[in-house]
């Protein structure tokens, strides 16, 4: 559609409930009480939304304010020269892959307590690549083959949206490393 979010961060990312009513053959399930209305079986599942369209432009159109740790290379090499960067989809998509990896090290890549400048001179750096392969070597094989295609350090190179949505990785069950005890 054109829109470039532009600030994928996990603040920005939404876990909601959503219930959608269940049918058998194109017939409602019946539950065994209430009224017909209320019987129709009910099912949730979570779903995933983003927000915090504050920072969004029209794909082509110059990029603006970007949260540095979460900034696509080519955003924060532009930022570091002060130059213009056109909005594109694959930025997100390299935000988003950054996310998850987050999600699933449960640290981000870069320290909050690195500054802006910082950030952005790492992920616009280059070695950023040998970060993100250090990054992802303890993750389950599928998720490091689809967090490599999200997190390409060329836009041309990255996966585009529609490659993601159809990704074997998404439709399976991909779990990360155990999460520690803490006393």
């Amino acid at each position: 559609n054109g829109v470039v979010h532009l600030d994928v961060k996990p603040e920005s990312i939404f876990l909601l409930e959503s219930r959608n009513r269940v049918s058998v053959r194109g017939r409602p399930e019946l539950c065994a009480r209430g009224s017909r209305r209320d019987r129709i079986a009910t099912h949730a599942r979570q779903v995933w939304k983003l927000g915090d369209f504050d920072a969004h432009r029209m794909q082509g159109k110059a990029v603006g304010p970007y949260t540095a740790p979460y900034a696509p290379p080519e955003v924060a090499k532009a930022k570091v020269m002060v130059e213009i960067v056109r909005a594109q989809p694959t930025m997100d998509i390299f935000s988003l892959g950054l996310v998850a990896l987050e999600m699933f090290r449960r640290t981000p890549l870069i320290s909050a307590s690195s500054s802006k400048e910082e950030a952005l001179r790492t992920l616009g750096g280059d070695g950023l690549k040998e970060i993100l392969r250090e990054a992802m070597a303890h993750l389950p094989v599928q998720l490091k083959a689809l967090l490599n295609k999200m997190l390409e350090i060329s836009p041309a190179q990255r996966t585009s949206a529609v490659a993601l949505k159809s990704s074997s990785a998404l439709t399976g069950n991909v779990r990360g490393p155990p999460v520690a005890k803490t006393y």
